[in-house]
């Protein structure tokens, strides 16, 4: 699956002398790529190839991951494949079918990180792998970071404190409107060097500013991240009926309080809590090309996500664990599978890349840099009149940017037609 956007230049730049400065995962791979090529065992690797076998690899750790989550999680009858199944059917495991990035080993660990902490709430023992497991993750990419929150809760119950549901609520709900004030200040008077404004979407306005693809407070935003989310964990869809039930099945309940009560309140808030704080990351990051380009990087919310619907299915409907693996069975061949069938296709990957080009909810610079990806593309396999095509497109929509005018000039000049070139 590697054509992408980023992940054809990505492919591309592995063969260059100069390695991008962040993240660590970038030098992974290229040390990877290097060493592949350098014992020759497999023969002369590309970088294609070289990246897929790391995202093969991701994927078979991702599998034993998720093979011991349900074991351990496992309760009743249909336990195990309503587990397992959830984790597949998110559409964040087409990361790991030779996915050309550097994303697939952090999607791993996340998962690793998820697994080590939950066996940490429901059998005991030490917090340290759940640690290690964050720490190697965030190394990679910081991406990682947004699952502190999770960590600190882990933390607060292994001292043995207790947890006190509607004091965890007023401070998540402090902080998190806290952020989006700071946010908006450090938005407003520049602070950081434009840091906040050059990497998070502004909350109210975007007129006049060819970098910004709309703000977070705006119905293109609402529709970016309502169908990323539902690409990248399909159960959510379920989750207003889930809480509508288990709120029901506690007030059926109320008196028969289970023994394990404390462990299931703790490995819900935890999931929360770790899914939450990734989810508002994913949000309000990356302003120039909004949610839609890259649903890779933050996709590995899925698996918090999708466990905590586990957890909500299992409380509400505690008889029907069979008929909801069933379901998310069905929900793998009608979503998961066609999403990993098209990416895997070259000539609809090309073609939905370009949809989003031209139908995305982009701004106008994201869009000059998805139409001049197509147009190298284009030119690295001698289809030099599309090449044009795409580059003219970058140019008419970032007019800013002197490249795109550049390299048309240096293909009218291969083509003889000085004039042109000149004229670029």
């Amino acid at each position: 699956t590697h054509f992408l956007g980023d992940g054809f230049l990505w492919a591309n730049h592995l063969m260059r002398d100069i390695v991008f400065r962040e993240p660590v995962s970038t030098w992974l791979y290229r040390g990877i790529y290097r060493g592949l090529n350098g014992v020759r065992i497999f023969g002369e690797v590309g970088p294609v190839w070289s990246s897929a076998m790391m995202s093969v690899a991701a994927g078979l750790v991702f599998i034993v991951l998720a093979h011991k989550t349900a074991r351990m999680l496992y309760e009743k009858r249909g336990d195990y494949i309503l587990i397992s199944m959830s984790l597949l059917s998110c559409g964040t495991v087409m990361l790991f079918f030779g996915y050309v990035e550097t994303y697939p080993p952090v999607a791993a660990g996340v998962m690793a990180f998820l697994y080590f902490s939950m066996r940490r709430l429901r059998q005991g023992g030490s917090v340290i792998p759940a640690v290690l497991a964050l720490l190697v993750t965030t190394i990679l990419h910081l991406s990682a970071i947004t699952l502190l929150p999770g960590l600190l809760f882990l933390l607060h119950v292994n001292a043995g404190r207790s947890v006190e549901r509607r004091s965890l609520i007023r401070l998540l709900t402090l902080a998190i409107v806290a952020g989006f004030a700071a946010l908006w200040i450090f938005q407003a008077d520049g602070t950081f060097g434009g840091f906040f404004k050059e990497h998070f979407l502004p909350l109210f306005t975007s007129s006049s500013n060819q970098d910004v693809a709309y703000p977070f407070f705006s119905l293109r935003a609402l529709f970016d991240h309502t169908n990323e989310l539902l690409l990248i964990c399909p159960l959510v869809i379920l989750l207003p009926l889930l809480l509508i039930a288990r709120r029901r099945q506690k007030d059926k309940d109320k008196g028969k309080k289970p023994k394990a009560e404390g462990i299931r309140e703790y490995e819900r808030i935890f999931l929360v809590v770790s899914a939450l704080f990734y989810f508002l990351v994913f949000v309000v990051f990356n302003k120039v090309i909004g949610t839609s380009r890259d649903w890779d990087l933050f996709s590995p919310l899925a698996f918090p996500l999708v466990l905590w619907i586990v957890l909500l299915i299992r409380d509400a409907f505690p008889d029907r664990r069979s008929e909801f693996a069933i379901l998310v069975t069905a929900l793998i061949i009608t979503h998961t599978a066609p999403w990993i069938i098209l990416n895997t296709d070259l000539v609809k990957s090309e073609e939905r890349f370009v949809d989003l080009c031209e139908d995305g909810y982009w701004s106008n610079r994201a869009k000059g840099y998805g139409y001049s990806t197509l147009g190298r593309y284009n030119r690295l396999y001698g289809k030099t009149l599309p090449a044009i095509q795409y580059y003219g497109r970058a140019a008419a929509n970032d007019p800013g940017n002197w490249k795109y005018n550049y390299y048309i000039g240096e293909m009218y000049s291969g083509l003889g037609k000085h004039g042109a070139a000149l004229e670029h």
